[in-house]
């Protein structure tokens, strides 16, 4: 009788069998359940995680975590996510030239094998060339990379080693961050079942820069202002133009059948259960071999035990179908005239208060006509009132745009700690990081892509090893 998995752990966790071997003390690196999604095999820990006790803590996990996979610590060392594993539960040690010892093969032919044996995951990632020939001995490296691959009938996909020592293989392979990341990152989150974007509408998608605040709550997850897919993005468009109508624009396109089916925000009535509670079995339950072969449709069904002769089944049916249009035509019936004289109701109201506003409007064209001379000078001051208030919007609306473009070229590591509109085009921004490149990105980034235009930087304050900058310039 096998080892149930909580005992394989346990047991593992104990591992010295390669104590002599590396002239230290082992420690088995580990994390994950029998339910994680995703089972990633890397090499070996690297020295770093040997004194960490936490997989990928290192600069390499850094890189796999944040770049490629874009997940958060919390996602990535949650146990129903991932299960991390290696060859080498433990740090090998160094060899006599200084490189790291190869994986001992004791340790996955004891370890790894069975530990798969276990897991009811989605996916395998494997990491690093020495991994990738255990699990697929004969085939080519840079090949497996670029395709999807198999492991025990589940999708597999393998990496390069992250290593920032892997440089030449990057640089010979530029296809592996322009375009097949990408997809495996789509592969990841769709193993997590992970959201990756919200829409918002209704009467809270009118708060000024709202997308961008869920953004930043949510983190990974875009969040983007719902709005059909005929409405074309322009300045002169206002959001609460559409955002009004959407929930019109749906109702229209679920009763012509369109849109998605299976996304219901309302709760079911007794006529959406009706169907089912009309589903019974009419006649004997027994079924001969002949009827039992054949596909079934029956709509309303009885089984009271008794058999029925055809006669009776079909008057039965026939009452039960008269009975169940009789309900649903009284139901629409009723609820089609209480549409009806609700919108009898509002185009009384609509004629009531057009009537008053042809009143109005005829009293006013009798005082335009005495007046005309004035009001023609009225209406150019209007004119360039008007010019004036476009002037303004211009650069109210600068301002969003400036903050959706800084959020593209802002680095991780770096917090804006204030923005300030000193006068109507120029603009001061404080950020700080522990990072001076970090800090010098963003200020190259905003000049180089045109976000602000004249711009100074002025000389970074240190404390407590963050440093402060200050960046103006000039709006375009």
């Amino acid at each position: 009788m096998r080892e149930d998995f909580n005992s394989l752990l346990g047991n593992l966790k104990k591992c010295e069998i390669c104590k002599e071997k590396f002239g230290f003390q082992p420690h088995p690196i580990f994390l994950g359940n029998v339910n994680s999604k995703i089972v990633q095999i890397s090499q070996a820990p690297s020295a770093t995680v040997h004194e960490t006790l936490k997989p990928f803590t290192d600069q390499s996990g850094k890189k796999l975590k944040y770049e490629w996979y874009k997940i958060d610590d919390e996602t990535f060392y949650n146990p129903d996510n991932f299960y991390i594993a290696a060859l080498a539960h433990c740090y090998p040690g160094k060899d006599k030239n200084g490189n790291d010892r190869m994986p001992p093969k004791i340790c996955y032919e004891k370890w790894i094998k069975k530990e798969l044996e276990y897991i009811n995951n989605k996916l395998y990632i494997i990491i690093g060339v020495k991994s990738a020939k255990v699990f697929f001995p004969n085939e080519n490296f840079n090949e497996l990379i670029f395709k999807n691959n198999y492991i025990n009938e589940k999708l597999a996909i393998v990496l390069p080693h992250p290593s920032p020592l892997n440089i030449k293989w990057f640089k010979d392979h530029p296809e592996f961050m322009e375009k097949r990341i990408f997809e495996i990152r789509k592969i990841i989150n769709e193993s997590l079942d992970k959201i990756e974007k919200v829409y918002i509408t209704g009467t809270g998608a009118l708060i000024n820069n709202i997308d961008l605040y869920f953004e930043e709550y949510l983190e990974n997850v875009r969040c983007e202002i719902l709005k059909p897919g005929f409405v074309k993005i322009s300045p002169d468009i206002n959001i609460k133009d559409y955002v009004e109508v959407n929930s019109a624009i749906s109702l229209a396109l679920s009763a012509l059948g369109q849109g998605i089916s299976g996304m219901n925000f309302k709760k079911n009535t007794l006529m959406d259960k009706l169907p089912d509670i009309l589903k019974m079995e009419v006649g004997s339950k027994k079924k001969s071999p002949v009827t039992a072969s054949k596909k079934s449709f029956k709509f309303v069904t009885m089984d009271f035990n008794i058999p029925l002769d055809k006669i009776e089944k079909g008057m039965l049916r026939g009452v039960v179908g008269l009975l169940v249009l009789f309900f649903v035509y009284c139901g629409f019936s009723t609820m089609i005239l209480k549409q009806i004289n609700l919108k009898n109701d509002e185009a009384n109201a609509s004629i009531q208060d057009t009537n008053s506003q042809i009143a109005l409007v005829d009293k006013d064209i009798q005082s335009i006509q005495n007046k005309t001379s004035d009001y023609t000078t009225k209406i150019n001051n209007l004119k360039q009132i008007n010019e004036q208030i476009e002037e303004n919007n211009k650069i109210k609306k600068a301002i969003p745009n400036l903050l959706n473009r800084l959020m593209y070229v802002m680095p991780t590591e770096v917090q804006l700690t204030s923005i300030k509109n000193t006068s109507s085009t120029h603009i001061e921004i404080q950020a700080q990081s522990s990072s001076y490149a970090d800090l010098g990105y963003l200020a190259a980034s905003i000049k180089t892509n045109g976000i602000l235009t004249n711009v100074i930087t002025t000389s970074g304050q240190k404390d407590n090893n963050i440093v402060t900058i200050k960046i103006e310039g000039d709006l375009p």
